[in-house]
């Protein structure tokens, strides 16, 4: 018994010590030590970079048609605007110069109606290029028993294609009339009075088909063109 029980105490023994020393840590083995670093050739000096050329100023591009002007900067100084040309001047028409030739004074006779009754005309008229030949200035006097007098100023409009007479009378009256033009050797004329009667429209005839003479008539309307009564009527000759 004594033997067996040191047999199994020195097996714990051996087994306690066994244990012990595995549960130590290993001794470090030492390392050899590192190798110097290999020695390096210092690397060659940079050379030295020629200084590279000042850029060619160049011209700043013309801006796109439309495109606006950028605003200058803060301190700089705004160029001067260049002038702008002023617009041609206008020319007289053309067709007042050709219609002064085809009129030249006349010699009218005729008769003026009025509610007072028909009453017999004798008067001239006088044509002329007038106003650096932009107006065909007429005068009309009657010589019989009235007197009566106008003046009158023709011009031609070409944008709109339409003729304009201002006529100025000795009775205070005033009318303005327009007409596209001569039509068959036939002119008519529409317009505006105004006078002491008051506000009336207007409407002239020239029939110039007799080379020899020229007719004319007129009519006036006091209710807006509703109705027209005939104030005139004249052959005038050469």
């Amino acid at each position: 018994m004594k033997t067996l029980a040191r047999t199994m105490l020195s097996m714990v023994m051996t087994a306690g010590l066994f244990t012990a020393v595995n549960a130590q840590p290993a001794a470090k083995q030492p390392t050899a030590p590192a190798p110097a670093p290999a020695a390096t050739k210092p690397a060659p000096a940079a050379k030295p970079v020629a200084p590279t050329a000042a850029p060619t100023p160049t011209k700043a591009a013309p801006p796109a048609a439309g495109a606006k002007a950028a605003p200058p900067a803060a301190g700089a100084k705004a160029e001067p605007a260049k002038p702008v040309a002023p617009p041609a001047m206008p020319t007289a028409p053309a067709e007042v110069a050709a219609l002064a030739k085809t009129t030249g004074n006349l010699r009218c006779t005729g008769l003026g109606f009025s509610p007072m009754g028909e009453m017999k005309m004798v008067a001239t008229i006088k044509n002329k290029l007038d106003l650096d030949k932009w107006w065909l200035h007429t005068s009309f006097a009657e010589t019989g028993g009235s007197k009566f007098k106008f003046e009158a100023y023709t011009t031609y409009d070409g944008a709109a294609k339409k003729w304009t007479r201002v006529m100025v009378d000795s009775f205070g009256s005033h009318e303005v009339s327009t007409s596209d033009g001569a039509k068959d050797n036939k002119i008519v004329w529409e317009g505006t009075t105004k006078s002491a009667m008051g506000t009336m429209s207007g409407r002239h005839y020239e029939d110039m088909t007799n080379p020899k003479e020229t007719k004319m008539w007129g009519e006036y309307s006091m209710d807006k063109g509703k109705t027209y009564m005939k104030a005139y009527e004249m052959t005038c000759k050469r």
